[in-house]
């Protein structure tokens, strides 16, 4: 093979190269659906009409983990962090309202990268207060739309998500059904996992590059036997 024909091989090689990985490279510039999302960091606050603000909040150890396609309960509990008060809140997700698993996907190119169905959250909140004991279970997502906020990293795959939601519901108070009313907000920090690439997409790159270069060997040899 002279320098011209290695020159040729070189430039094909790359061209076949460059083919296979633009999708690879180009994967966050659109839209990727997500595999998973770990929580380092939350924070919620519930507002309870005629009631007051309860904040929890602080690092999540260990990270929860959201899995998108399945149901879990619990994914994360926090303590109540307000004076004058104690308790949990806990975050799962549940099909028994007929909502669907969770999912998403990212689009960079959205000012809101990181979409997300989490219509099947619900919130658990038992707290003691001056009022005495409330407990009550609430929808954590509103559904149409939902009024969130987002920012995410492509370098590092870091994101935040934030979202808040009204909520109306009977609530046990001194172990009395009370209907109530409020809004919980919450915000996520942490990283996210993409959906893999196909393993068939790294085998048909792998294929073309063979392919090429069987058939650059093939025309040097057919011009050497040429020459002969």
């Amino acid at each position: 093979m002279n320098n011209a024909q290695g020159k040729k091989l070189k430039f094909w090689l790359g061209m076949v190269l460059l083919g296979c990985l633009a999708p690879l490279s180009a994967a966050w510039a659109s839209t990727v659906n997500i595999s998973s999302m770990l929580v380092n960091t939350a924070s919620l606050t519930v507002s309870i009409t005629g009631d007051g603000t309860y904040s929890f909040s602080g690092p999540v150890v260990p990270p929860a983990e959201i899995l998108m396609g399945q149901y879990q309960d619990p994914i994360y509990t926090a303590n109540v962090n307000t004076s004058g008060a104690t308790g949990t809140a806990t975050i799962y997700s549940t099909g028994a309202y007929s909502e669907p698993a969770p999912s998403g996907y990212v689009d960079t190119g959205n000012s809101n990268p990181v979409n997300v169905n989490f219509s099947s959250f619900r919130l658990n909140v038992n707290l003691s207060t001056s009022l005495g004991p409330i407990s009550f279970d609430a929808p954590a997502w509103i559904v149409n739309p939902p009024n969130s906020s987002s920012t995410f990293d492509a370098l590092t795959n870091a994101y935040t998500l934030g979202w808040n939601n009204s909520f109306s519901v009977n609530a046990d108070i001194n172990n009395v059904s009370t209907p109530i009313s409020g809004n919980v907000q919450v915000t996520l920090g942490g990283t996210l996992t993409p959906v893999p690439v196909p393993a068939a997409l790294w085998l048909f790159g792998s294929g073309l590059i063979g392919i090429a270069v069987f058939a650059c060997r093939s025309r040097s040899a057919r011009r050497g036997q040429s020459a002969a």
